[in-house]
């Protein structure tokens, strides 16, 4: 019982120290809130400015989504995001890979959607590509139609970008900044907020 007890003074009464390092945990929680909303602001920012600036680059990359090889042309085709390169008209080759929108004579898509395709023929006099998909069927694509140069399917940062390009995505991106801020706000101010209003 007498150990009951003096946890509870401790708790009612606390010691000059014990006062003291709560108030050095409440100044950190409270910087830390300022900080994230800084991040967070600098964040929407920069997303808003890739959004609606198409020449705006942070990498030296572009993200579309598209559909890649090494799918079968009969069955159902996924599309993935994927970093394209600018295409520079004086070094592509046989052999290099493009991303283009086909005029669906390559694959029976339902839609129009970007394809990665293979350059099996350069012809620089007419500024167009021969294009292959399954090193079958070919069509021919002008230069300016060509959207890049494939290197790679896209990481984590490259799916944001994309994200923040479209309309929902821009919208779950900009929910999901003040989901984090609202959660921080509940597990560490919503309690006693007047605590830190004092400091």
């Amino acid at each position: 019982m007498r150990k009951v007890m003096m946890s509870v003074k401790r708790f009612v009464f606390p010691t000059k120290a014990r006062v003291n390092d709560m108030k050095h945990k409440q100044k950190w929680v409270l910087w830390g809130f300022y900080g994230l909303v800084f991040v967070i602001m600098l964040n929407v920012l920069s997303m808003s400015y890739f959004r609606y600036v198409d020449d705006f680059r942070v990498l030296p990359f572009t993200y579309e989504q598209a559909v890649t090889q090494a799918q079968p042309v009969s069955g159902t085709m996924d599309v993935t995001v994927v970093r394209l390169s600018k295409l520079n008209t004086e070094a592509i080759t046989v052999g290099d890979r493009v991303v283009a929108y086909e005029q669906q004579t390559l694959l029976p898509l339902n839609r129009a959607v970007p394809i990665v395709l293979n350059v099996i023929e350069v012809d620089e006099s007419l500024s167009v590509l021969e294009l292959t998909y399954d090193d079958v069927l070919i069509s021919t694509i002008a230069l300016d139609d060509v959207l890049g140069v494939y290197e790679t399917e896209a990481s984590i940062v490259g799916v944001f970008y994309f994200l923040i390009k479209q309309p929902g995505g821009y919208v779950f991106m900009m929910l999901s900044h003040v989901l984090v801020l609202l959660l921080y706000y509940y597990v560490f101010i919503y309690d006693h907020p007047r605590r830190f209003i004092n400091h």
